[in-house]
């Protein structure tokens, strides 16, 4: 029996992995987690902040087909001229898919920071 999840199920999953991993670290390290003396709840929020924006950051640079290291001339390729280019055109799709993902999963981690610190009473 083969497990597939969706799209919406593993953003959930990646999201919550992160905040179980944030809390456990600002309970435990808390107040003096970025060398300066804060609450616990700022800690937690500028995790989930740093975290947001660099997996949103990575998303961005993946979209834009910045990290491609690929040869795009067919002749480098054991197939024909348009085999070639339907490739790299499927390989693109995936890319900018992924890229998004990745940029859903860091936006929402970016709100939630601010939902945490404005919503959540100091612990």
């Amino acid at each position: 029996m083969k497990l597939s999840f969706g799209l919406w199920t593993k953003i959930g999953i990646i999201i919550l992995s992160l905040i179980i991993a944030n809390i456990i670290v600002t309970l435990f390290v808390g107040e003096n987690l970025f060398w300066i003396k804060s609450s616990k709840k700022v800690s937690l929020t500028n995790l989930l902040f740093i975290e947001g924006a660099f997996i949103f950051g990575m998303g961005a640079l993946i979209t834009s087909g910045y990290t491609a290291a690929r040869i795009d001339r067919w002749e480098t390729m054991y197939g024909s001229p348009e085999g070639h280019a339907d490739y790299i055109r499927q390989q693109r799709r995936k890319q900018i898919n992924f890229g998004i993902v990745l940029m859903i999963i860091g936006a929402l981690l970016v709100i939630l920071s601010l939902a945490v610190y404005y919503l959540l009473i100091d612990f």
